[in-house]
This record gives C-alpha cells, sequence and structure tokens, in this order.
C-alpha cells in the first residue's frame, strides 16, 4: 500500500509547480515542499502523506526504492513507444536513459523488466492478434524482424 501511495502521489507537487523538462530544472527554484503541504493541508492524513513523500524523496526504504524504479521504467517505456512510432528524438531520449537511468535501478526485478523491454517490439503483443490469421501480412517483416 505504501508503494502505491508512493507511486500516485510522487508527481503531485508538479500540479502546482509545474513539470519542467531537465533544461528548464536548471532555472526553476519552485518549492515542492511547500506545494505538498498546501496540497495535503485540508486532509486529516495530511502529514502523514507528506512524510510518506518525503520517505519516497529519499529513496531508501524498499517501498520508496520499487516506487522510484517504476517511475524511471515509465519514463523509459514512454521514450521507448515512441522510438518505435519514428520519434527521432525519442530515439536518443531512450538510448541516453537506458546507458544512465537503467544501471541505477535499485531493484533487480526493474533492471529485468527494462532489458525485455528493449528486446521487444511494443506493438507485438496486440498486433499478431490480429494478423495471425491474415495471410496477406507478412508478420516478420512488420513487426521488424526481417
Amino acid at each position: 500500500m505504501k508503494t502505491v501511495t508512493m507511486a500516485v502521489f510522487h508527481d503531485l507537487a508538479e500540479a502546482r509547480t509545474g513539470d519542467l523538462d531537465f533544461v528548464a530544472k536548471h532555472y526553476d527554484t519552485s518549492d515542492e515542499e511547500k506545494a505538498l503541504e498546501d496540497s495535503f493541508s485540508g486532509i486529516d492524513f495530511g502529514k502523514d502523506l507528506i512524510n510518506l513523500m518525503k520517505e519516497y524523496e529519499d529513496r531508501e526504504t524498499l517501498e520508496a526504492k520499487c516506487a522510484k524504479d517504476a517511475d524511471s521504467l515509465e519514463q523509459i517505456h514512454q521514450e521507448w513507444v515512441l522510438m518505435w512510432q519514428g520519434n527521432k528524438m525519442a530515439q536518443k531520449w531512450f538510448e541516453s536513459d537506458f546507458k544512465d537511468r537503467v544501471p541505477g535501478l535499485k531493484t533487480e526485478s526493474a533492471k529485468k523488466l527494462a532489458y525485455a523491454m528493449k528486446e521487444s517490439n511494443p506493438q507485438e503483443w496486440w498486433w499478431s492478434q490480429f494478423v495471425k490469421d491474415d495471410m496477406a501480412i507478412d508478420r516478420e517483416k512488420l513487426l521488424g524482424k526481417k
């Protein structure tokens, strides 16, 4: 439950401060702590949520490590799908994030998922279902296997 709560709320401050890209973050001085405090101020268990978000940011507990790994995998997954759709910039992001982020993942299961993702096609899981009986479609070529 802790990990799921961390995963759900970890970006909540950005709803108030903005989701800045990696360039903009070099120039921003937003106060995410205050944004969280303000967000949770009217909730009876608001202090518990603030403490949970601090735990997430510290990345010391297994729950926090799992939640952060899930966040990183989600980002890499978005880049991976966009790359397969032909976005050249996303390909650069994916390759860079794979090189820089994957070694920093804290759990072996997250690393295993990242490597499995890299070696697969994001469309194969559903596309093959629709083309398996259609002989006019070259499935192997379509999935990039030729």
